[in-house]
């Protein structure tokens, strides 16, 4: 079974289941210049005020190797070698230089042995006429445990390391600091630090923040301009209008990187990130290394990003800060749509990321249940309603374990309408409700397939004030089949029953598995709603493992009229899921008549001398070659690999062998990757979904 990875950074959980814009309006610009404004008026710093960039691949490369000589898991050596190294640079590029220690909880056991953590200041003050305006450019240093993190972000940061270079003799009426960011990975720990320990004046100056996270993989197409709200702000359309007329860059929304940390707390932010269809395929896994990151293109982003810097410095262009300040307020709700998970029982980090807000913290108190929990309000904006307060009602725990979602009610008492005029506005926007059991009416379906978002609304009283609670499936072992559909049957013999979504899992599937494999022999479509778990393999009955069922959650990967969207996610789900078919299946069991329905597949009794996993089993793990995880993650391929066993381990090694290059080097991780070499039936079936899903 798959989690969605970005959701879940900080679940560590063991599986049962051998799984798991449109361009942004911007202001007229004459032929040659770049924009700016002074004195509330538009003006344009000329392309001659502009220096030729100091930007080369050759450079960059330099200082990605540099970076990703080491793990940089946030509370380990590998990190706190890289602050130094940034330091350092920033140093020689002449900066003003801290520092700034900090502390983070959630951390695991062994390698990561320190709650302490360091984001890197580099400050260029102003030089020229100083106009008090602030600008911050970021990224952030650490990486996931089992990964070099090359392009998540080791690209980053060396581009923010080179844009520090390139900048260092430019005069500047404009500070500009460049700041490097620790324990993103962890909850974007670094930045919330960082920016809650800003002075106000600070925060009242600041025209924004450009965010730099994950650019130039070899597969991505353009960049992109992203916002927490999914907001226009003024540093968004001087990079895509910068950006020129090849039409690469667009915007639209995400809240994942440390922007949102400026953002949530109301100071202008986008974050600048590549667009690739596969681009996350190698995110947090031993594979996000140097063979996936395309110099030239992580180039390309940087000029973009360094000629809005060198206008932003020119002094023609004047003080930014009274627009940047008045495009951030006109939308501070965060926008809730279908597709927003609300997940209850999720990790608060994992809700802030995902709901695209953290909130402020209103009062703790204890539930009538008698725990204790957190109350944080959110300005949000339901069903294109006008902005209310939501409340997030977080569960407290006393060992440590991060609070988890237990309530969310929307707050209905500043609209002046009585229980039946609300019951109305919500009949308008979701339909008639049901009544179930003689209770209160709830609006919104109960079933899964017609409500992907998974929830339903109820009026009710809370703290003596109308409210609108919003109830959600609890996210752990739910989820419901859609239709069930036969692999041998090609997707046009389902033309007439199955909707555009189903038709484009079929087609999809079939792209990905040969039509003469043996063990699959359905694909399910699935859902759990939006997010948490995106899809799961079963034998269709243990004691013959001779037929599979591949579950796919449809919601996460498709749209209504069958768009995709995330290829990427699909195939890192599904590939892995058909590596279980492959693994478990009656030809590599030694008696799969006499397991039981609840067997164990990482006890390697169950495995013929002649199977896969025995022989997985005998080169990594016999005679205690693995090692615990958190003591020495590098030696498997991802956190879900080295969390769930030898069965999870080969899929998810499997999986990054179909879905990369041969690997180098001598660790255990890259030798998993390379194992399937040895096998032609799976370098063949290696081949066949790279062929179909345009990999050289």
């Amino acid at each position: 079974m798959r989690k969605n990875d970005r959701l879940n950074m900080q679940t560590k959980k063991n599986r049962h289941y051998p799984c798991k814009k449109q361009m942004m309006p911007v202001f007229c610009a004459l032929a040659g210049v770049l924009m700016g404004t002074a004195g509330g008026v538009t003006v344009w710093a000329s392309e001659n005020d502009v220096q030729e960039s100091g930007l080369t691949a050759e450079q960059y490369q330099q200082v990605l190797e540099d970076l990703t000589s080491e793990i940089r898991w946030a509370g380990t050596e590998g990190e706190q070698n890289a602050a130094e190294k940034i330091a350092e640079k920033f140093q020689n590029y002449g900066l003003e230089v801290e520092q700034q220690k900090f502390s983070f909880t959630e951390q695991a056991e062994g390698k990561q042995n320190s709650n302490e953590a360091t984001n890197v200041i580099g400050v260029k003050k102003a030089n020229k006429n100083s106009n008090g305006d602030i600008l911050i450019v970021s990224a952030h240093h650490d990486s996931k445990e089992c990964t070099v993190g090359a392009n998540d972000n080791a690209s980053g940061e060396a581009m923010l390391l080179e844009l520090a270079r390139v900048m260092q003799n430019v005069d500047t009426d404009t500070e500009i600091r460049f700041v490097s960011f620790s324990a993103e990975e962890e909850g974007l720990k670094g930045s919330s630090y960082y920016v809650n320990n800003l002075s106000q004046e600070e925060k009242d100056h600041i025209i924004g923040d450009i965010q730099i996270d994950m650019i130039g993989h070899y597969k991505s197409t353009g960049s992109q301009v992203m916002t927490a709200f999914g907001n226009e702000e003024l540093l968004g359309q001087m990079l895509i209008e910068a950006a020129g007329q090849n039409g690469t860059w667009q915007s639209g929304h995400a809240a994942d990187s440390d922007h949102a940390s400026f953002s949530f707390e109301g100071i202008p932010a986008v974050l600048v990130e590549q667009n690739a269809e596969l681009g996350e395929v190698e995110n947090h896994k031993f594979t996000d290394n140097n063979k996936i990151i395309d110099a030239d293109k992580a180039v390309e982003t940087g000029k973009v990003v360094e000629s809005v810097l060198q206008s932003i410095a020119s002094e023609e262009t004047g003080s930014l800060l009274e627009q940047a300040k008045e495009m951030t307020a006109t939308e501070t709700a965060v926008p809730v749509t279908d597709e927003t998970p609300i997940l209850i029982g999720a990790a608060k980090t994992d809700v802030d990321v995902k709901f695209g807000a953290s909130g402020t913290l209103e009062k703790e108190d204890e539930s009538e249940m008698g725990y204790q929990q957190a109350h944080y309000v959110i300005k949000t904006k339901w069903f294109d309603w006008e902005p209310l307060i939501t409340d997030f009602v977080f569960r407290e725990y006393d060992d440590g374990i991060a609070p988890t979602l237990d309530r969310v009610f929307i707050r209905t008492s500043s609209l002046g309408l009585s229980d039946e005029e609300l019951g109305e506005k919500l009949t308008e926007a979701l339909g008639e409700p049901e009544v179930y059991d003689g209770g209160e009416p709830l609006w919104g379906s109960s079933s899964m397939k017609e409500n992907p978002s998974n929830r339903q609304y109820m009026i009710e009283e809370y703290d003596g004030e109308q409210v609108i609670e919003v109830i959600a499936f609890m996210h752990s072992n739910v989820g419901e089949d859609i239709n069930s559909y036969e692999f041998g049957k090609s997707s046009e013999e389902y033309a007439d029953t199955a909707d555009k979504a189903d038709l484009a899992l079929l087609e999809t599937v079939h792209k990905m598995i040969p039509e003469d494999d043996p063990y699959v022999k359905n694909i399910v479509s699935w859902t759990d709603g939006y997010s948490y778990v995106l899809g799961f393999c079963t034998a269709d009955e243990v004691q013959k493992s001779d037929s599979f069922s591949i579950r796919i959650d449809k919601n996460d990967f498709f749209d209504a009229d069958g768009n995709f969207r995330n290829v990427g996610n699909f195939l890192v789900t599904a590939v892995h899921e058909y590596a279980h078919a492959l693994t478990l299946n009656a030809d590599q069991l030694n008696a799969p008549a006499e397991m039981e329905d609840t067997a164990d597949y990482n006890d390697i009794s169950l495995y013929k001398d002649t199977s896969y996993m025995k022989a997985f089993y005998d080169q990594f793990y016999a005679d205690g070659k693995q090692r615990e995880f958190y003591e020495n993650p590098e030696d498997y391929v991802s956190d879900y690999a080295g969390l769930s066993g030898i069965f999870e381990d080969i899929a998810e090694s499997f999986m990054q062998f179909v879905l990369s290059d041969r690997q180098d080097g001598d660790s255990l991780a890259a030798a998993k990757i390379n194992f399937f070499y040895d096998y032609p039936e799976m370098t063949a079936k290696r081949d066949y979904i790279r062929q179909n899903f345009g990999y050289e």
